[in-house]
């Protein structure tokens, strides 16, 4: 996953794919191939 806050950590949109979905508990989780989110 390529981490784009390391090169931006003010981005506030850009594109992604979608590389997974899943249904847990009755919603749904979506993997990404990029994200923004700083984890913590």
């Amino acid at each position: 996953m390529e981490k784009l806050y390391y090169d931006d950590p003010y981005l506030r949109d850009f594109t992604a794919e979608i590389v997974n979905i899943e249904e847990h508990l009755g919603k749904f989780r979506v993997t990404l191939d990029k994200t923004a989110f700083f984890p913590g």
